[in-house]
């Protein structure tokens, strides 16, 4: 499962394993639900550990019976899920906004210069060729 959350709370039920209760925003894959609490190994020694924080935003990969590593690949923050090869599956929209490049109007400003120009540039040539001067 893939899913970006924040980190509600974390615990340590066992002398090796840490209980992290995650309140999801995005689920990228599995079967996730608003809450859910995951395990990952206690010792900070060990190569598999991940040392999750309260707070967030956490994008979290993680295998079917909720156990997640530092090999696992999380994430502090928000992913881009095309970059990763997956695409949002759920939201439940109280979360933190995913990447998206900002908003439109850059881009809309940038493509209107772009048609002026290739605009001008055609009238720049039909110009010359009108005088009989080759624009190649």
């Amino acid at each position: 499962m893939v899913f970006t959350g924040t980190v509600t709370s974390i615990s340590t039920p066992l002398p090796d394993t840490v209980d992290v209760y995650f309140k999801v925003d995005e689920v990228y894959k599995g079967t996730v639900g608003r809450r859910i609490t995951l395990t990952t190994p206690m010792n900070a020694h060990s190569a598999c550990h991940f040392d999750f924080r309260t707070g967030g935003p956490w994008t979290v990969f993680a295998a079917k019976d909720g156990s997640t590593t530092s090999c696992s690949g999380n994430v502090r923050g928000v992913i881009n899920a095309k970059g990763y090869g997956l695409r949002t599956l759920r939201s439940y929209g109280e979360g933190h906004p995913l990447p998206r490049g900002g908003s439109g109007w850059p881009w809309i400003v940038w493509a209107g210069l772009a048609v002026a120009l290739s605009a001008g540039g055609l009238l720049v040539i039909r110009m010359l060729r009108g005088r009989g001067v080759s624009a190649t």
